[in-house]
């Protein structure tokens, strides 16, 4: 399931493009690696119900970035009922890492 989940929201994630069209020359946030850290919220249907940054990288069109994959890969398949809270909800924490090569 998860496995499903990280490759759908991979297709959706392009920090470079990010990066491109917010600080194309690294002269505003510089070139060092970034890591964002959400929990996202999954109903028993598979409907994406939130995701919130909780780590943030420190730089805000990154972590909205790693938001907005999720919203695009949106909806997934049902989780297995075995994963779900006592909300029904699939609970869990993404983590979406940029490294930059100098």
């Amino acid at each position: 399931y998860f496995n499903k989940m990280k490759s759908a929201v991979s297709r959706n994630w392009s920090p470079g493009t990010a990066i491109i069209v917010n600080d194309p020359m690294g002269t505003m946030y510089g070139r060092k690696d970034r890591f964002t850290k959400l929990r996202v919220f999954i109903s028993s249907k598979g409907k994406l119900v939130k995701a919130k940054v909780i780590t943030s990288s420190g730089v805000d069109f990154l972590d909205r970035e790693a938001i907005n994959a999720f919203k695009m890969a949106a909806p997934f398949a049902p989780p297995p009922e075995v994963l779900l809270n006592e909300h029904k909800q699939l609970e869990i924490q993404f983590g979406f890492m940029v490294t930059t090569h100098e």
